[in-house]
């Protein structure tokens, strides 16, 4: 058999078609970016898990997150491969089919399969997280009022920040104003909660912690005394609460009306819950820094969203916008 025969029938060979993605599947993307560039050894081949939305006609697939985000780039299906999901030894373990082995850095999906992170990532936050027997000493000006309730980040947690849908509806429900700055991005794969490693710094004229909602809400800090007045206006609404927590005499005694005057734990859990949004501090406790969660709950609201505000408070006194954690 002549070359050009053996051509011939290589060409004219049956290949295994794979079965097609169907709308509302799961798919992993190829990391296009790790191919094309030098030292890229620790980054994940493939990323994901991905929703497959539809396909346009051009063949360019739409992909959406698992938490209901739809990217704002579109693959060519030729990226894509399906993504499986088995049951391993009593609970569900997310497995990316066998066609390229992961190096010994292996990356673990959490439990919604949505966040990719490194193991040495993930150690370094069980460190930050173990639990100390001390008890909090988040700020100076803070009461030590024993009922307030904030609880210390677990083992292992994500950045998980608000995003533009978000800023859409808070900034109407607590300031009544458009959102005027700069859009939140939003996370395709939530990096491990660790030490801040990019800040936005707040003006420290006493104002710090309405301005660092208010570039939560807005993007800027420009509009802190409409934060300051909503939150207040909020306390008198439901001083009830304020007072089977922080007692009868913190209403009228706090002055937190008055421009320029520092808030305090009260102020961040009556935050939370107009919000029904988590708020997370990088602050002392005890002898180190650790994240500690402010819950909408304390007050009796209910979070309805896993994304928090994220804050830094690192000298005990002046609060700065989180943007980033880790390296």
């Amino acid at each position: 058999m002549t070359q050009v025969e053996l051509c011939s029938q290589f060409k004219k060979r049956r290949t295994h078609s794979p079965r097609p993605l169907e709308v509302g599947a799961q798919v992993l993307l190829f990391n296009a970016r790790k191919a094309s560039r030098k030292g890229s050894k620790l980054q994940q081949t493939w990323l994901g898990p991905y929703t497959f939305k539809n396909i346009t006609d051009h063949g360019v697939a739409v992909l959406q997150t698992l938490n209901g985000v739809i990217l704002g780039q579109k693959y060519n299906v030729k990226l894509l491969k399906r993504f499986i999901e088995r049951p391993v030894e009593g609970h569900t373990e997310h497995v990316i089919p066998t066609q390229q082995e992961e190096s010994s850095k292996a990356v673990s999906c959490s439990e919604a399969g949505a966040t990719v992170v490194c193991e040495d990532q993930a150690s370094n936050a069980e460190e930050m997280s173990d639990t100390d027997e001390d008890q909090p000493s988040h700020a100076d000006h803070m009461s030590d009022t024993d009922s307030v309730k904030y609880n210390k980040t677990s083992a292992l947690q994500y950045f998980n920040p608000v995003d533009h849908e978000w800023q859409t509806e808070k900034a109407k429900v607590v300031a009544k104003r458009p959102r005027s700055g700069k859009k939140h991005p939003t996370f395709v794969c939530l990096p491990v909660l660790a030490k801040p490693s990019k800040i936005e710094p707040m003006r420290g004229d006493g104002n710090c912690y309405f301005r660092a909602i208010n570039q939560a809400l807005f993007g800027v800090q420009k509009y802190h005394l409409s934060v300051r007045n909503a939150i207040v206006t909020w306390m008198v609404e439901h001083h009830e609460q304020i007072k089977k927590h922080f007692g009868e005499s913190y209403l009228e005694n706090s002055g937190m009306d008055i421009d320029g005057k520092c808030a305090t734990e009260v102020e961040i859990l009556s935050t939370a819950a107009i919000l029904n949004t988590n708020i997370q501090i990088w602050s002392k406790s005890g002898s180190s820094m650790k994240w500690l969660c402010y819950k909408s709950e304390t007050l009796g609201q209910v979070s309805m969203t896993q994304k928090c505000i994220y804050l830094c408070n690192n000298s005990g006194v002046h609060f700065d916008y989180v943007t980033y954690p880790g390296q």
